[in-house]
């Protein structure tokens, strides 16, 4: 695949849906309907907006029902993943910054973790139980890091009684930037795991 350039006062943004309640949404941008029942777990494609405030509402699918209402500026010119979480009655759209400038490397893979879990506070992170990440707040992103490729088994435990919440078999490959989400409520945590657009971007 090509490499791209973020264009000059632009940034490239997508969605993604990590409601908790597990409610598709639309994605309404200046009163115009961008994306439609965009269920949970799904991100859209990276779209171009401009370095201006867009006028953003999420409604619950096929209704009229605003779950988040919000104003929304790029920060800066890179892209990003507008994550839309939070429980009932306290959903928001959570920025996630993926560096343009973040390298990859074609020896190793590239990985981060983001926990988008509302109600699963300072989990900890293991690979092969081997303690990587401690104590990831609720909508905290760790910086991204280098691992040697292949397959991992990573659990992620809970801070306090250091039991397995949800363990998973995750293919990191060289060349590759991932983000790993963590998201869900207990009893029901999953890792939701991501090629990062800044895979992609050319080198600056």
């Amino acid at each position: 695949m090509d490499c791209f350039k973020i264009e000059e006062n632009k940034g490239l943004i997508r969605y993604l849906n990590v409601l908790p309640s597990q409610q598709a949404v639309d994605i309404y941008v200046d009163n115009k309907l961008l994306y439609s029942d965009i269920k949970y777990k799904d991100f859209t494609p990276y779209v171009y907006m401009e370095n201006r405030p867009y006028k953003i509402d999420i409604n619950e699918a096929g209704t009229k029902n605003i779950l988040i209402k919000t104003t929304f500026r790029l920060p800066d010119e890179n892209l990003f993943t507008l994550a839309i979480t939070g429980n009932v009655g306290q959903e928001a759209l959570i920025i996630v910054d993926e560096d343009v400038e973040q390298k990859t490397s074609n020896t190793q893979a590239v990985q981060r973790f983001i926990n988008l879990s509302p109600d699963f506070s300072i989990p900890d992170v293991f690979y092969n139980d081997k303690p990587v990440v401690d104590d990831i707040d609720y909508r905290d992103q760790t910086l991204y890091e280098y691992l040697d490729p292949g397959q991992y088994t990573v659990s992620v435990r809970g801070n306090l009684t250091g039991n397995d919440i949800v363990t998973s078999n995750i293919q990191f490959k060289p060349d590759r930037i991932y983000s790993i989400y963590i998201i869900g409520n207990p009893p029901n945590i999953e890792l939701l795991q991501s090629v990062d657009g800044n895979t992609y971007a050319c080198p600056q």
